[in-house]
């Protein structure tokens, strides 16, 4: 995987440097390594090959005009190793920016993993109006959090079928693998088994981290139940979309159908 996690090189290349937060978010980052002499999660010292070996990619990364060649020398696999990298934001791109990556690498294969839309939607909006913010979720108003459920940005990130078919559309449901939250929590080895299989890496458990159930960056702002108001307002207006994502994919979609529509009912019979 890439040295920083979301590249946010096809949603955020238009932006100038000083203007891209992600790109100077990344560059405090990656200082901040360097000042303490290691490398994500790895120490390392001058003149050890991995200090080198992340010194040119960081002068690759953040010196060179951003174009379609700088972002195939983001990566940089070993023999025997292939390479990509994480970036959420992708999921909103159009049919024509989808096409132009396909030009870049027409045997790239897409990993997208969903989450059930409410649980997303109230997730998102904790995110970004109380722990970016630095704020108690208590302090988050009516009217912010409707701002947020509507806004273009939360719309286009929560529209999984736009997504499926935008990319499905391109590259081909053959190189799309669809994914759930819900395996990460119950199930995760048998989920990375079956993406070393798409990816066509060796679907070996042998090849299964010795941490793979352990929870990372977690936050207790991020736990707080959806109050039932918030959750029936989300409800509804996921209902069309987990109607479809349950026939298409059953469980675990299924389920988050059920949850939707018990809420629904009980906020009708009240």
């Amino acid at each position: 995987m890439t040295p920083v996690k979301e590249v946010h090189y096809f949603d955020k290349r238009h932006l100038h440097r000083r203007d891209n937060q992600f790109y100077r978010s990344h560059l405090r980052k990656r200082m901040r390594r360097y000042r303490r002499l290691n490398t994500y999660r790895k120490a390392i010292r001058p003149g050890d090959s991995g200090f080198v070996r992340n010194l040119r990619w960081d002068a690759h990364f953040f010196l060179p005009r951003r174009d379609n060649d700088w972002y195939r020398g983001v990566f940089r696999p070993e023999p025997g190793q292939i390479a990509g990298e994480i970036t959420p934001a992708y999921s909103t791109m159009k049919p024509r920016v989808v096409k132009e990556i396909r030009g870049i690498n027409p045997e790239m294969r897409i990993i997208y993993l969903l989450r059930d839309p409410i649980e997303r939607s109230w997730s998102s909006a904790l995110m970004s109006l109380s722990k970016r913010a630095g704020r108690p979720p208590e302090s988050i108003t009516n009217e912010e959090l409707m701002m947020h459920f509507e806004s273009a940005g939360h719309t286009l990130r929560s529209n999984y079928l736009r997504t499926l078919d935008n990319w499905e559309g391109v590259f081909g449901p053959d190189q799309v693998f669809v994914g759930f939250l819900d395996e990460i929590q119950n199930d995760p080895r048998d989920l990375l088994l079956r993406i070393y299989e798409f990816v066509g890496v060796t679907a070996d458990a042998s090849h299964i981290p010795a941490a793979v159930s352990a929870k990372v960056n977690t936050s207790p702002r991020t736990k707080s139940a959806i109050p039932e108001q918030y959750r029936t307002h989300l409800a509804r207006i996921y209902l069309p979309q987990l109607e479809e994502l349950s026939e298409r994919f059953g469980e675990p979609a299924t389920g988050w159908l059920r949850r939707a529509e018990e809420s629904i009912s009980s906020s009708t019979s009240v």
